[in-house]
């Protein structure tokens, strides 16, 4: 046969000239319908790639089987197996440890599944029931159903691996089967059908888990409920809290409706905290912690409501640090919280990050006290170089206090716009203060902050600095400075 001649002729096994050839996924499908015979023929009975072990990357895997994937209807795969049967006398159909039958569990081909079943040289188990495994990962509903009832395949394989995976895949068919077999275990591993299906948001299979007597929602230290709480699955929460004294949301120091808090899973936080056994202030107010440093403000007011929720001045700090801004004015909005304390500490931090609207907010509260800080606000302002915040302080506070602390800072770090700024407003002075920000400057050889500071005080002319190096800067400002 042709292809017979071009492989002999190739001097390479039957993978590598395949690949040689470019026959593999849609070129593979676009063969004539012959040559696929064929080619499938080969492929079915010969020995594994040598390195199909060792290859981890499947577009470079000789023997990845979906290379040779056959469309799921029965108008093309199935004539081609019959076609191969017949014409190849040698073929032997439970070769390679069933690989063409569990191809075709792989592949969705019903028909071919139906056909080799009833093959007595056909085992369905083969090769650790892969044949099914590949099944259930691709949910071929129709397929599972046929080999869970055959006898030689048992439902509970691998350690009941059908009911996890059909559990976490949603497959509502196939637990409705396997919870009717004697053999199946909905329980085991200490519930992990029910733990992947919660996981899973599989609402429906929860419900159906939960009607078996064996199963245990509060199993693995209530994981179910946690996990869920975790990933947001809100119709899987409702699900258990329904459960009443079967669940208990406050295992783990109340670990579902932290994890939800600080996740952002806000319906998931008030189905929690209707239903009143999880604790909300545990590990000192984590959940409201968590939910003001992520900026959830809908949670942070409703974990406010609660009564057992006592809000610290240290919740405000940590949203001025993420400058989450509705955060900070729901807290601000609380009548039990007293920001006395902390409100400068807030402002402090905000300003360090660079939130202007955080900044913004704390400042419009009457309660504020700077407090002599009013230097340090503006050195955390300089710090996060944020212009637009830096031009608003400038409006509350004088940046000539505590010996231009602020130009000498801005100065030392070398932020040359916020010095233009500082030099252009009209309380700058250019005295003692003014030489050491020219000597911070020089020291830390910000040489763009050096020549603002000289032009501003008319060493020289603009463009005359421009085009001086950095020595002769220096020179310039060395002179000056002794000169004054």
């Amino acid at each position: 046969m042709h292809v017979d001649h071009q492989l002999k002729l190739s001097g390479l096994d039957l993978w590598e000239f395949l690949d040689k050839c470019g026959v593999k996924f849609g070129r593979w499908l676009a063969l004539p319908f012959n040559y696929k015979v064929v080619v499938y023929a080969k492929v079915l009975m010969a020995e594994r790639w040598k390195k199909a072990d060792v290859e981890r990357d499947m577009d470079k895997n000789l023997f990845y089987s979906l290379r040779w994937a056959l469309p799921c209807d029965s108008k093309i795969a199935l004539p081609m197996l019959i076609r191969i049967r017949e014409n190849f006398p040698c073929f032997d159909i439970g070769c390679h440890r069933n690989r063409t039958f569990r191809w075709a569990a792989r592949f969705g081909q019903l028909d071919i599944v139906k056909m080799l079943l009833k093959d007595s040289k056909v085992d369905p188990s083969d090769d650790g029931n892969l044949a099914s495994i590949w099944a259930l990962e691709n949910q071929f509903v129709d397929i599972v159903r046929l080999l869970l009832e055959d006898r030689r395949i048992a439902p509970n394989f691998n350690n009941n691996h059908p009911i996890k995976i059909a559990s976490q895949y949603g497959m509502h068919e196939v637990v409705s089967i396997l919870l009717t077999l004697s053999t199946v275990n909905p329980a085991v591993e200490d519930n992990v059908p029910l733990r992947l299906a919660c996981q899973d948001g599989q609402t429906q299979i929860v419900k159906l888990l939960l009607q078996d007597q064996r199963v245990d929602p509060a199993a693995f230290n209530n994981y179910s409920i946690i996990i869920a709480s975790r990933l947001g699955k809100t119709d899987v929460v409702k699900v258990l809290l329904a459960e009443g004294a079967r669940i208990d949301p406050t295992q783990n120091e109340s670990e579902a409706i932290r994890d939800a808090s600080e996740n952002g899973h806000g319906e998931i936080v008030r189905l929690l905290l209707n239903d009143g056994r999880a604790d909300p202030s545990v590990r000192q107010n984590f959940p409201l912690k968590m939910a003001a440093q992520c900026g959830y403000s809908e949670i942070v007011e409703m974990l406010l409501r609660d009564t057992r929720i006592e809000p610290q001045p240290w919740i405000l700090k940590i949203a001025a640090s993420h400058g989450h801004c509705s955060v900070i004015s729901t807290l601000l909005k609380d009548a039990r919280f007293n920001p006395s304390s902390s409100l400068i500490e807030a402002i402090l931090r905000a300003c360090r990050n660079g939130h202007k609207h955080a900044v913004q907010i704390l400042l419009a509260d009457p309660r504020v006290k700077i407090d002599n800080q009013e230097s340090k606000v503006l050195k955390n302002a300089v710090e996060s170089g944020n212009i637009s915040l830096f031009k608003l302080l400038l409006t509350y506070f004088d940046p000539s206090i505590e010996n231009q602390s602020t130009l000498k800072y801005a100065a030392r770090i070398g932020n040359a716009d916020l010095v233009s700024i500082l030099l252009e407003d009209s309380r700058a002075k250019t005295d003692a203060n003014y030489r050491q920000a020219i000597r911070e400057a020089v020291e830390y050889s910000h040489f763009k902050v050096v020549r603002l500071l000289l032009e501003n005080v008319n060493c020289s002319s603009k463009n005359s600095l421009n085009d001086m190096g950095e020595k002769q800067i220096v020179n310039i400002a060395e002179t000056y400075l002794k000169s004054n």
